[in-house]
């Protein structure tokens, strides 16, 4: 009886690899805050979770058609009788609640309670990120080859950024996902246009939308691709009715989970336009005063280069954007046109916010890597190679050394916590604390 020995090949190993150490970047250090939500964003979603979805028993499953009284509308009226307010999308939170009431069967505590949904929310973010990574290397691959996409992967896997979100049970990571694999399905369709294919490009355009509605620049790609295809086919009017059939799949999956912002449009629309208030500066709200005179875009890029993604890596991205452009130019290549329509389109809307949060670099990273990736892994000459194996390993041992630097600050108790510990121990009982009017007091 013959038997045959499993090998794998080092490019194999490498791969599975860096896979392994992402995801143990991303898991440790998981309970950070010892479940205090210190993240006031996922602290306002677990709340919105454990007090605003909760599934109706069977018999009282007619409550879920009223938008105004449903138990799983976050949207919902108040007791005062007004709509309240959510300012993301519920997919998110609808995932989270169906997996929490799955592991309720075989659990012995509630985890859609306020004081658990963290330990089912974060889990689900580091399996979001990991997805992302994947579409990250097929991205890349599909590019330039695998090593292409090895490297994205490993430029993605160690980077501070999606490190640092994967740790909270919040939107940005959802939505990255959804993006990116947006853009992968819209260049497999402009590979070879078929009905699954146009199927497949609808429905993480749907997720997007239903994770987070301010993310028109999504569209720009799109219609990149859909220009493409109108000049270059025979019969157009095949082109118009799979890129019709994309738009139809795209609007049944946000109905699906979005279902209150189709049948009850008012508060969804309401909650949009209040949130592009804050983040243009028209509505006042303590925590974006921060950035108030700022210098648009230098703000970002010093914290990206400092901490964010580390000089290596952002250093790196930005030739490589000049790069593909340039290259997609000369080959008259679309895939890179569509990955610079997004990092064009989406950096104007940062450019263009008052709200300077780093997380809302996210959704670029993964393009940005696979850019990197497929700028340094394509094939070159023979008399490069040395130099660009040196550029690469200065990229990827750099973004590293960044990115567990980061982790690192997982083995310490978290400097809030500490404090509080401290005033515990030694502040005087009876005495008064001043805080801030808009802030969360230790």
């Amino acid at each position: 009886m013959n038997s045959r020995r499993l090998s794998l090949s080092p490019y194999t190993l490498a791969l599975l690899a860096t896979f392994l150490l992402a995801a143990l970047l991303r898991v440790y250090g998981m309970n950070w805050d010892q479940g205090l939500y210190l993240h006031p964003d996922e602290r306002f979603i677990a709340i919105v979770s454990s007090e605003r979805v909760d599934l109706p028993p069977l018999s009282d499953l007619a409550s879920l058609f009223d938008p105004a009284h449903s138990p799983i509308n976050p949207r919902r009226d108040g007791p005062d009788g007004n709509p309240l307010s959510f300012a993301y999308g519920t997919l998110p939170v609808y995932v989270q609640s169906v997996a929490s009431w799955v592991v309720n069967l075989v659990a012995d505590k509630d985890y859609q309670s306020y004081q658990n949904i963290y330990r089912v929310g974060r889990p689900l973010t580091v399996l979001v990120d990991m997805t992302t990574l994947l579409v990250v290397y097929l991205l890349a691959r599909r590019l330039a080859g695998r090593y292409a996409g090895l490297i994205a992967a490993l430029l993605y896997g160690t980077a501070v950024l999606p490190i640092q979100l994967s740790h909270f049970f919040t939107v940005d990571t959802w939505l990255t996902l959804f993006v990116t694999t947006t853009l992968y399905f819209a260049i497999r369709f402009a590979d070879r246009r078929t009905t699954l294919r146009a199927i497949a490009l609808g429905i993480p355009v749907g997720c997007a939308f239903a994770t987070k509605a301010s993310v028109a620049a999504l569209l720009l790609p799109i219609a990149v691709i859909g220009l493409s295809e109108l000049m270059r086919a025979t019969d157009r009017r095949v082109v118009i009715g799979q890129l019709a059939l994309a738009g139809i799949v795209a609007l049944g999956v946000f109905t699906l989970f979005e279902p209150y912002a189709i049948v009850r449009p008012e508060p969804f629309f309401a909650d949009i336009s209040t949130q592009a208030d804050i983040v243009r500066g028209h509505f006042d709200v303590p925590f974006t005063r921060q950035f108030v005179g700022l210098t648009p875009g230098l703000y970002e890029a010093r914290n990206l280069f400092l901490y964010g993604l580390g000089p290596a890596f952002l250093i790196a991205g930005l030739v490589a954007i000049v790069w593909a452009a340039r290259y997609g130019w000369r080959r008259r290549d679309l895939t890179y046109v569509v990955l610079l329509s997004w990092v064009a389109g989406y950096g104007l809307t940062l450019f263009l916010t008052e709200a300077r949060f780093l997380r809302y670099s996210l959704p670029l990273v993964p393009v940005v890597a696979v850019l990197i990736g497929a700028m340094l892994g394509r094939p070159l000459p023979a008399r490069r190679n040395v130099l660009r194996a040196l550029a690469t390993a200065t990229i990827l041992i750099v973004t590293a050394i960044w990115g567990f630097g980061f982790v690192s600050i997982y083995s310490h108790e978290n400097s809030r916590i500490a404090a509080s510990r401290w005033m515990f121990n030694n502040i005087p009982a009876g005495s008064a604390i001043s805080v801030e009017t808009w802030d969360d007091a230790l």
